[in-house]
C-alpha cells in the first residue's frame, strides 16, 4: 500500500512539474505575440495587444492568461465572439430549472473546465485586489448567496470588463469599473 501511494506522489509531481513546463512555455509564446504586436503597430502605437490588455487586469497572471489563451485563442487573434458565447463557455453564467414556483439557480455543467477554473481563481484573485469587488462579493453574500454563486457573478462582471476592454482596445480603468462605464 506505501509503495502504490509513493509511487501515485510521484506520478503526481511529475504531472505537476510538465504541467509547470508548458505553462512556461505559453507564458513565453505570449510574450512573442505582444513583441510582434507592438512592432507590427509601431508606427501607430495606438493599437494595444491582447495580451498586454489582459495583463493590465488585476488578478490576471501567467496561470490564469495561459489558460485564456489556450482555451479561449479568438481573443488573441481579435476575433471576439459573442459575449453570452463567452459566459456559456466559461461557466460563469448559471443555469436557472423551474417548475411552478420553485426555483434553482446552478452552476453550468456544459462548460469548459479549463476556462471556468481560470474564471474561479482570476474571481478569488480580483476579490482581494479590486475594492469594488470585494465589496460586491460582500453585498451578495450577506444576501444569503452562495459563496461559489457569488464568485461566478465576479467572474461574470470581469469577464464583461474584460471583453469590453478587447473591444475598445483600452487597459484596465478602475475609475471605469467604479463608474460602470464597461458597457456589453
Amino acid at each position: 500500500m506505501a509503495d502504490q501511494i509513493r509511487f501515485d506522489a510521484e506520478m503526481l509531481l511529475n504531472l505537476i512539474k510538465k504541467e509547470a513546463k508548458i505553462s512556461r512555455q505559453i507564458v513565453k509564446q505570449l510574450d512573442v505575440i505582444q513583441n510582434n504586436f507592438a512592432q507590427a503597430n509601431c508606427v501607430e502605437n495606438t493599437a494595444k495587444s491582447p495580451v498586454e490588455i489582459l495583463r493590465s487586469v488585476p488578478g490576471i497572471g501567467d496561470q490564469i492568461l495561459s489558460s485564456i489563451a489556450v482555451e479561449v485563442p479568438e481573443l488573441l487573434k481579435g476575433e471576439l465572439p459573442t459575449i453570452e458565447a463567452l459566459r456559456a463557455y466559461s461557466g460563469v453564467r448559471p443555469v436557472t430549472y423551474q417548475s411552478g414556483s420553485k426555483q434553482i439557480v446552478s452552476m453550468r455543467r456544459t462548460r469548459n473546465t479549463n476556462l471556468s477554473n481560470a474564471f474561479y481563481l482570476m474571481a478569488m484573485m480580483v476579490i482581494q485586489k479590486i475594492p469594488k469587488m470585494k465589496s460586491e462579493y460582500r453585498k451578495f453574500r450577506t444576501k444569503g448567496k452562495t459563496h461559489m454563486g457569488t464568485l461566478r457573478r465576479i467572474g461574470s462582471k470581469m469577464l464583461d470588463v474584460i471583453y469590453a476592454m478587447l473591444r475598445d482596445q483600452t487597459l484596465y480603468q478602475e475609475d471605469k469599473l467604479l463608474r460602470q462605464t464597461y458597457a456589453t
